[in-house]
């Protein structure tokens, strides 16, 4: 009777962390949990306008407040780059593309985007440069193949307000804890700009390091426990 509320015991125990695990997939992204990722996580895209525009600023948190919300419409806080981006080897072709390269392959979760932002005024793009249609593909390795590149989906991505309190802009794939150490975001269609693309921010999502490792010694205890038996 002792033995059988034991193992009922850590069966509930294993239950309740996996449960706590599925709450907390979306607490830790690769880089954080400072808002730059830039130590972890490089950005390159197929154009840019020079220093004031690179794709660094897609991941080192320039824009961001401490709500997460991109709350800055200047430029030099997003990546912006011109038309005729082709492709990245071994991806589709689109009109432009931006790459993320990450330190190590990692179990991804989520990916969320803030979607270009710039002012909303008469003379700039309001946020019409802003990725529409998009496709998400993957990767382990980087090849040029496109064997080596698998495809998340086809995704349409909503406008940014371009205004300093934008939430409009903020969208979220699913990765479903496929392993990738390389992500492509491939644009098709903008929101009327006939000559620029961008993003605000993009960041990744990973399982929290310290719930995965309860989850592994919650199974290694119930291992231990049918062993013994």
């Amino acid at each position: 009777m002792c033995r059988k509320l034991i193992y009922l015991v850590s069966v509930v125990l294993v239950l309740a962390l996996a449960s706590n695990a599925l709450a907390n997939l979306s607490g830790s992204f690769i880089g954080g949990p400072d808002q730059d990722t830039s130590d972890a996580v490089t950005a390159t895209a197929s154009a840019d306008y020079g220093a004031s525009t690179v794709p660094l600023f897609a991941v080192d948190g320039s824009g961001l407040d401490t709500a997460d919300m991109h709350n800055s419409t200047y430029t030099n806080q997003m990546w912006e780059g011109p038309s005729g981006g082709g492709a990245n080897p071994g991806t589709v072709t689109g009109d432009s593309w931006i790459r993320f390269e990450f330190d190590q392959s990692y179990e991804l979760e989520e990916m969320w985007v803030w979607n270009s932002n710039q002012l909303n005024s008469p003379w700039s793009f309001g946020g019409t440069c802003g990725f529409n249609s998009v496709t998400i593909q993957y990767s382990t390795t980087g090849g040029t193949d496109t064997s080596d590149w698998t495809t998340l989906g086809s995704y349409t991505f909503t406008q940014a307000i371009g205004d300093g309190n934008d939430t409009a802009g903020l969208q979220e794939a699913d990765f479903s804890s496929a392993s990738a150490m390389y992500v492509v975001l491939t644009a098709h269609s903008n929101f009327g700009s006939a000559s620029t693309w961008g993003l605000s921010e993009v960041r990744f999502y990973i399982p929290e390091p310290a719930t995965v490792a309860l989850l592994g010694m919650g199974g290694l205890a119930l291992l231990r426990r049918k062993r013994k038996r």
